[in-house]
């Protein structure tokens, strides 16, 4: 009679080990991707909003003036609400958003009243900005 001996290897072959690391980074890459992308989108709908709440503080002073003009910058909100008014920044960047009143260079101080404005976000996903006006 004689033995058989039969030799059982532990572990896995280089092979199986570059295939797993293959498939392991692969996911690791769409994963991160995806996380990217929802970053990006979710800043963006910041973004948005922040534009929204400012065009809404710009409009309530508009209303609580007696001229009914626009505030020139972005400062006269905080003024006009005794300081308490805060003014939402980029999420990314931490900069104000743009706020530009026209005509160029109006003061609020008769004749020279603020009629417009626009209010500008740049957005991550999308290469336009978003930007709102008293018309839009």
């Amino acid at each position: 009679m004689s033995m058989i001996h039969s030799t059982f290897s532990r572990g896995f072959t280089f092979i199986e080990t570059i295939i797993v690391v293959g498939i392991l980074g692969s996911l690791m890459t769409v994963g991160s991707m995806t996380y990217s992308n929802t970053v990006q989108n979710s800043r963006d709908a910041k973004r948005v909003a922040d534009i929204q709440s400012i065009r809404g503080q710009v409009e309530l002073y508009k209303s609580a003036q007696s001229v009914q003009a626009y505030p020139p910058n972005i400062a006269a909100i905080k003024t006009f609400s005794g300081g308490s008014a805060s003014i939402p920044v980029d999420p990314k960047t931490k900069n104000d958003y743009v706020y530009v009143a026209t005509p160029q260079g109006c003061t609020n101080i008769a004749p020279n009243y603020c009629t417009s404005y626009s209010l500008t976000a740049t957005l991550e996903k999308n290469v336009n900005s978003y930007v709102v006006t008293p018309k839009s």
